[in-house]
């Protein structure tokens, strides 16, 4: 196999082989004929100017011969392997990954023209444009400042200002109170686990900043090996906390570097450290033992420049060879596509790439491959971006703390659910703590934390709550296949339907004004996550609905059976801690298979319903005949209960 094989056009021309000299491959000269265009698979539309990628066959691999013929017809300057060491690796080569080279061309050659003439070469099966890619999020960052301590449940300062984790309904005049991902009970059951490994593509990651360095997975070979040595043989060089797939080199952490925080931003709401007294938490960064999720930097961005498709598909390669199992991409492409088929064919680098992570297992004690999800966009646009809107990638819409999409968020087909990604024009002006809170680099903002906006603030509140799922099956010891398991995520969620009628003041276009709900009914996807109501069903327990600020009667027939009127109810137990998460001034009771319930504030807990099935009462407590039976249910209290009850 040639690797790195280079050859500067002064060499290149002197080969004799060459179909036609490099004057006819400026731009401005007529495009060459080709009877195989067929095989090139996308347009050089938002491209790389000067690269193209190439899937060889299998014979000419190790020519280094026919690579300086190629370099020679093309005007290229460099034929690199797009991921080195593929050729090696049994199940990378299964996946073809060994055959994709990037063609790098001299300044002046004409793209569309390279791309004719090599589609005419046998041994080039196909040429692909090295697309740009964009991230989805406004990166104008406002600062945050300590806010006092009251939610009770960490110790970070700025918890309370993460509304996005815990909405009271007063961060801002429209605020909705329950218009989070509902995930303050579900730390009680776990808040993360060491061995999950979340790979975040994007800018690189701060990983020396103080909320995040303690969950930053570490590549134990590098860091006890020799600087400048390629101590794991994986390719790359002292890639301790990931590597630069931009540059091309070691990850730079310098905290003046001119980032614009976004790939800190992301990382900060999948796995900030919890309870460790400083700054703010994260969606699985643990409780403050260690226990956090751990976040792999993967940069294929640099100071929110566009990612190319060579660097994007390397990034995604690395994430699965190197152990991740949750692929964090807010980003999208700019070009558009209107069906997988059209992303397949046209982009098949990066889909072979998320293809090889999603079908490696790199948690095979709890699922059997990779979860992967991507920002649904921030062009106000009918549908999601590509690669999120294909079909076994989860794409993820945005709202406000109103519960209410935001204007800037994608939505329709390809968009499967919905997370807050902050609205800092709420009402008509702009309050930067209706944004999400997250850590970013010290030269963003002096304090190390920001509020930021967009589906890319989004989707690491998903990928945060898949790192949760994951955690929680190990401590269950239960294992689901990778399909199971986004089946579950994407039917555990709120209804937000019921918000998007009339109009709401917000951003419209570069101005405030009014912007239409109505567009959005069934179209954010699924609905609002709930990180409870996952846990929940990894877990195998039902979830009840009610609603907050009234006392109610919910038929429990969905959980106990038609006949739970006929049931003699024993007991009802439920924890102070639980009767508290709900704000009840009193147990709940079950009388005639209804359960009585007043809930005052949203959030989540357990009850047990003790009964005997089939007996009948002769008086007091004392029950002839049946069976004993126990049965668990979760109450999730929200603002506004569905019309079915809450049966999912």
């Amino acid at each position: 196999m040639f690797r790195y094989f280079k050859m500067f056009l002064a060499v290149a021309a002197s080969f004799s082989v060459a179909a036609c000299s490099i004057e006819n491959l400026e731009n401005g000269s007529s495009l060459p004929e080709s009877n195989n265009a067929m095989k090139i698979l996308n347009t050089p539309e938002e491209s790389v100017p000067n690269s193209l990628l190439l899937y060889l066959d299998d014979a000419k691999i190790s020519d280094e011969a026919y690579a300086a013929e190629l370099l020679s017809k093309t005007g290229g300057l460099e034929l690199d392997p797009v991921f080195p060491g593929a050729d090696s690796d049994e199940n990378e080569r299964k996946y073809g990954l060994h055959r994709w080279y990037e063609l790098t061309l001299a300044e002046g050659v004409d793209l569309q023209k390279a791309a004719t003439i090599l589609a005419d070469e046998a041994a080039v099966t196909r040429v692909q444009y090295n697309k740009v890619m964009e991230v989805a999020s406004d990166v104008n960052v406002f600062g945050a400042e300590p806010a006092p301590q009251t939610t009770g449940v960490f110790n970070d300062p700025l918890l309370p200002d993460q509304w996005h984790y815990i909405n009271d309904g007063k961060v801002v005049g429209d605020a909705v109170a329950g218009a989070d991902i509902n995930v303050k009970d579900a730390w009680k059951l776990t808040a993360g686990d060491s061995r999950v490994i979340v790979a975040v593509i994007d800018e690189g990651v701060d990983f020396e900043h103080p909320d995040l360095k303690d969950n930053m997975w570490v590549n134990e070979a590098e860091k006890n090996g020799k600087t400048g040595v390629d101590d794991d043989g994986n390719g790359y060089i002292d890639d301790i906390h990931g590597y630069d797939f931009y540059s091309d080199t070691v990850l730079f952490n310098n905290p003046k570097a001119p980032y614009s925080g976004h790939g800190t931003h992301v990382a900060g709401t999948v796995a900030a450290v919890n309870n460790n007294g400083i700054g703010v938490c994260g969606v699985a960064g643990g409780s403050g033992k260690g226990d956090g999720v751990r976040i792999m930097s993967c940069q294929a961005f640099k100071n929110d420049a566009g990612a190319s498709s060579v660097h994007t598909a390397k990034a995604i390669r690395y994430a699965a060879k190197m152990g991740a199992t949750i692929l964090q991409c807010s980003f999208g492409n700019t070009a558009s596509y209107d069906s997988d088929k059209m992303f397949r064919e046209e982009l098949t680098a990066e889909y072979e790439a998320l293809r090889y992570f999603r079908e490696t297992a790199n948690s095979p004690e709890v699922i059997d491959g990779g979860v992967i999800i991507f920002a649904a966009g921030n062009n106000s646009q009918s549908s999601s971006s590509y690669p999120g809107a294909y079909n076994d990638i989860i794409s993820v819409t945005a709202f406000g703390p109103d519960y209410r999409a935001a204007y800037y968020t994608n939505y329709g087909p390809g968009c499967n659910i919905a997370a807050p990604g902050g609205e800092l024009t709420i009402g008509g002006s702009v309050n930067n703590k209706s944004g999400v809170l997250s850590t970013v680099p010290v030269n963003v903002n002096e304090s190390g934390y920001g509020y930021l906006q967009g589906t890319s603030m989004a989707c690491p509140h998903v990928s945060g709550i898949a790192a949760l799922g994951l955690s929680y099956l190990y401590k269950l010891g239960k294992k689901m296949t990778v399909d199971e398991f986004q089946a579950l995520m994407l039917t555990s969620v709120n209804d937000i339907d019921q918000f998007h009628i009339g109009q709401k003041n917000t951003q419209v276009g570069t101005s405030f004004g009014m912007m239409a709900l109505e567009p959005y009914r069934k179209q954010l996807g699924t609905g609002a996550i709930d990180t409870w109501r996952f846990l929940m069903s990894l877990e195998g327990t039902p979830c009840h609905l009610v609603e907050v600020g009234k006392e109610q009667n919910s038929d429990l027939s969905a959980y106990l059976g038609d006949g739970a009127y006929n049931m003699v109810i024993l007991d009802v137990e439920m924890s102070e801690a639980d009767q508290a998460a709900l704000g009840l001034e009193k147990k709940p009771e079950v009388r005639f298979g209804k359960l009585i319930i007043n809930p005052t504030k949203a959030g989540s807990a357990k009850v047990i319903i003790k009964a005997i099935a089939g007996g009948n009462q002769v008086g007091g407590d004392k029950v002839v005949g049946g069976q004993e039976i126990t049965r668990e249910i979760s109450l999730v209290a929200r603002p506004v209960a569905a019309a079915n009850g809450g049966w999912l």
